[in-house]
């Protein structure tokens, strides 16, 4: 069974604190839904490489960025590149022809080339959108993926949208020792800093029971909170005692809006297209959860999904590890009550 790292306030600083330590780095896994901050999250990385010592070179590739008509060839070439452009470090800059014939071969001579750099040095590098690795034959994604976990001067982070259990093999297979980072919630303090940002510097103060409404909302959900507070700003002059600091009762008007559901559609939407991935019912388990704000036992849960225990189970595992359902003292319910309340009244329906 995979290891879970703890979803911390600050994916920033736990991807510091793993990366910062001495000795060898360990690749990992960074994952969560759609608008959740992960490609904000990669660019401030590669813009401060130093948070990770003086001896580190941090690379990013997004794999949407790469041409796949010669499949490994343009990929190879387009990991080697990034390498060599967050810190060439005297070495010649790769070639696209070099990877070619051989383009793994090719990629494994880099590599420890880069280990052999006097100074010794540490290769960071962020794949985002991992998952597009699935598009390259088995034989080729498993000889990638041992050649970028193997070298021992490199450490990946893998970001997207899955955590590798619900992948196919050899990619769920070979990240199987990776830690899995979840970049989703925040907790209290870091959410009212993200409302805050939503809303802009000029907006109202948010009273204590107005950041208390939110984050009960929104679970803590940094995109939804950013939303939230940028509604609430624009609606700000509208409301009766303009200017004056935000109540929850503002809250509730911003989250019961057609602008918030307008620009919270993409997190909405994108929970419920992951919710028809595998493992199966998923979709069934939020549909039935979705008019009961309080909840469901299992017994409940499995009589109104309609599914199996071993079925149940399987989706609540995948829901739970993406922060859409949670469990307590006994009973299922949404993560996120806005999800909830936006499945009740019809999501994808």
């Amino acid at each position: 069974m995979k290891r879970m790292m703890a979803a911390p306030p600050d994916a920033r600083a736990a991807l510091e604190a793993a990366w910062r330590r001495q000795g060898r780095r360990e690749s990992l896994v960074l994952f969560g839904p759609r608008r959740q901050g992960k490609t904000h999250l990669i660019r401030q990385l590669a813009g401060s490489p130093g948070a990770f010592g003086e001896d580190a070179r941090v690379a990013t590739l997004n794999l949407q960025s790469v041409a796949w008509a010669e499949g490994a060839r343009d990929l190879c070439h387009a990991i080697a590149a990034a390498l060599w452009a967050a810190g060439p470090d005297g070495g010649a800059e790769p070639a696209p022809e070099a990877f070619a014939r051989r383009p793994l071969a090719a990629l494994d001579r880099f590599l420890a080339g880069r280990a052999r750099r006097s100074p010794p040095r540490r290769d960071l590098l962020l794949l985002d959108e991992y998952e597009l690795l699935a598009e390259l034959p088995d034989a080729r994604q498993a000889g990638l993926l041992r050649a970028l976990l193997d070298a021992p001067h490199l450490a990946t982070g893998f970001v997207g949208l899955h955590h590798p259990d619900e992948l196919a093999p050899p990619l769920r297979d070979a990240l199987a020792g990776c830690p899995a980072l979840l970049v989703g919630r925040l907790d209290p303090a870091a959410f009212a800093w993200a409302l805050a940002a939503g809303a802009g510097a000029r907006a109202p103060q948010f009273a204590p029971d107005a950041r208390e409404r939110a984050f009960a909302l929104t679970g803590g959900q940094p995109f939804l909170g950013r939303v939230l507070g940028e509604v609430m700003a624009i609606r700000d002059a509208d409301r009766a005692g303009a200017g004056a600091a935000f109540a929850a009762a503002d809250v509730d008007a911003a989250a019961g809006s057609p602008a918030f559901a307008l620009g919270a559609r993409p997190y909405f939407a994108g929970h419920w297209a992951r919710a028809d991935e595998r493992p199966p019912g998923q979709r069934a388990v939020l549909a039935a959860l979705a008019p009961h704000e309080g909840g469901l036992d299992a017994g409940r849960l499995r009589a109104e999904s309609g599914l199996d225990p071993a079925a149940l189970d399987a989706a609540l595992a995948s829901l739970a590890r993406h922060d859409a359902v949670e469990t307590r003292e006994g009973r299922h319910r949404f993560g996120v009550e806005l999800l909830r309340r936006r499945v009740a009244a019809g999501l994808g329906g």
